[in-house]
């Protein structure tokens, strides 16, 4: 079930990309285009965080694939 979840939010996540940037463009209110600039700004940043836990993860998980068992 959670993998579904996840999946159906991943699937989401385009859409709500463009409507945060279509929220950002002169014709919303001032209101709205601050609040979608700040959710793309924290919401980049969280993604930039999350790939390089990955790396850093997949990097430990090879140096100690290499170690071999203990």
């Amino acid at each position: 079930m959670t993998r579904r979840a996840a999946g159906l939010l991943s699937a989401a996540s385009g859409e709500a990309v463009r409507t945060l940037l279509a929220l950002m463009k002169e014709a919303a209110p001032p209101a709205a285009r601050l609040g979608a600039a700040k959710a793309v700004i924290e919401l980049g940043i969280k993604v930039r965080e999350v790939s390089e836990l990955e790396i850093e993860l997949r990097t430990l998980e090879e140096r100690l694939n290499a170690l071999g068992p203990p």
